[in-house]
């Protein structure tokens, strides 16, 4: 069963990039969430501007893939958040344009997110992405980004 949920949603994207005192500081149970927990918990995370509770999101071995790229591992994942956040040059007004969750089975959940950023360094009038959910973690996502402006 899909569920398609549509709405506007503005809230301020830091670009800082606070860290937490250690990688331990991830909640515990994080594996037993629903893919609505798991969305919710990285938008959360996302607001903050907390790398390490960004990559409390991920899998161990969990891959980001843009046009040209592929991220692999926390590392690698916590290295183009941080680049992320430098090149928006500040806080970010995030717009939420659509949400669909399609679950593949009690585990497994696809998600489709599509979004716009304006930032003080960074506009992009159409962001869509895409995660693969697996046991409370994303073990996949993909991000294209079109009409990107840098100011």
């Amino acid at each position: 069963m899909t569920h398609t949920i549509t709405l506007i949603l503005v809230a301020a994207l830091m670009s800082g990039t606070h860290v937490a005192a250690d990688s331990s500081s991830c909640a515990p149970g994080l594996a037993a969430r629903s893919t609505d927990q798991v969305m919710n918990d990285h938008f959360a995370a996302l607001l903050s501007g907390d790398l390490d509770l960004i990559l409390c999101d991920y899998s161990a071995d969990a891959a980001v893939v843009t046009p040209g790229s592929v991220v692999n591992g926390l590392d690698e994942i916590r290295a183009f958040y941080s680049q992320i956040f430098s090149q928006m040059g500040g806080p970010a007004t995030l717009g939420l344009v659509s949400l669909t969750i399609s679950p593949i089975n009690p585990s497994r959940s696809i998600v489709l997110l599509e979004w716009n950023l304006d930032s003080p360094h960074l506009e992009i009038d159409d962001g869509t992405d895409s995660f693969l959910i697996v046991n409370g973690k994303i073990q996949q996502h993909t991000i294209k980004l079109a009409g990107v402006v840098v100011k």
